[in-house]
């Protein structure tokens, strides 16, 4: 019964003292970073920026977001959008908006996974600096300009991950989403980045150095979160991944439990890759908030793992009462 006492309390105040410590470094972060930030000066002069799109099985978002970038105000810009072995009719819908709009179009015929897509458009980028962009985002006029605009304040900086918010908001599970991108998730990225380290770049709207990428090797396609994995190797290579919370693009989430419950695995699961892939690195590097950042994500892992050991012995002792 002890060690069910202790359980318990490590399940009620692990998550009340973390929301006590991101409430507390969002708050930091808005007074002395984010309240700071002026506003955009549209005539100054910055580099261009590769858009990379990978879709599968795209074919009834892929024209609203080739269109969004197409039509974005940022100067310079290029755009490469990958069919990554698409079955159904992704590869016309893009055959037929290349008749309207000017982007480099790769099919390939085979599934590969979008690693793999995305390793071959960045090798075919023009410029030194990459958004990946998902296949059913809307991005926001001013966020390139936001975002690029950090890799003129920061040394080093790798990665800059944008702010998500959601587009599908009719359903109770789009509301509950909203709440979470919105507060929970941005604050938590605000807390980690006066912590030093961010444990991941948004897959759905990042700007990535070109430079970073080829020095970490581009993305794994044998990891099952791309994002994740790519962001440890930032950290563990010395660059600097930065929250820009007022680059805002819009997004569509999993509006079934079941959708909801395989996008959460799978983060779950590409979390723990990278905790054992990197556990050794991470002591090599000796950085005490980068230590931090991993006792943060390990105890998640033991914290998710104890509720549901938790929750098969409450129900085992109920089937035998």
């Amino acid at each position: 019964m002890q060690i069910i006492y202790h359980l318990s309390s490590f399940l009620l105040y692990y998550p009340l003292v973390m929301s006590v410590f991101w409430l507390i470094g969002a708050l930091f972060y808005y007074f002395l970073i984010e309240r700071k930030q002026t506003a955009i000066d549209y005539n100054k002069q910055r580099e261009g920026i590769t858009f990379i799109v990978s879709c599968f099985n795209e074919a009834e978002t892929i024209t609203a977001t080739v269109t969004n970038i197409s039509k974005l105000s940022y100067p310079q810009k290029e755009l490469i959008v990958i069919n990554d072995g698409s079955q159904d009719d992704t590869a016309d819908v893009l055959l037929k908006l290349k008749e309207l709009y000017s982007f480099q179009f790769i099919d390939l015929k085979q599934n590969q996974g979008k690693a793999n897509a995305l390793n071959l458009a960045a090798k075919k980028a023009r410029y030194n600096y990459i958004m990946c962009v998902d296949a059913d985002t809307i991005i926001d006029d001013p966020a390139p300009y936001y975002m690029i605009d950090n890799f003129y304040t920061y040394e080093n900086l790798g990665a800059v991950t944008g702010n998500p918010r959601i587009q599908n908001k009719k359903s109770l599970l789009g509301k509950i989403q909203t709440v979470e991108f919105a507060s929970i998730i941005g604050g938590i990225k605000r807390a980690q980045s006066m912590n030093g380290y961010i444990n991941t770049i948004s897959g759905v709207f990042t700007l990535l150095s070109k430079k970073a990428l080829e020095d970490c090797q581009y993305w794994d396609i044998d990891m099952v979160t791309e994002d994740i994995a790519l962001s440890w190797k930032m950290h563990l290579h010395n660059y600097v991944i930065a929250y820009e919370p007022h680059a805002l693009c819009w997004m569509i989430v999993p509006e079934t439990l079941r959708g909801l419950l395989k996008q959460r695995i799978r983060w779950a699961q590409g979390n723990q890759e990278v905790l054992i892939r990197d556990f050794r690195k991470v002591f090599k590097k000796k950085s005490l908030p980068f230590w931090f950042l991993f006792l943060e994500q390990l105890v998640s892992i033991v914290w998710v793992t104890s509720i549901v050991f938790t929750l098969i012995y409450l129900l085992l002792n109920l089937n035998f009462h």
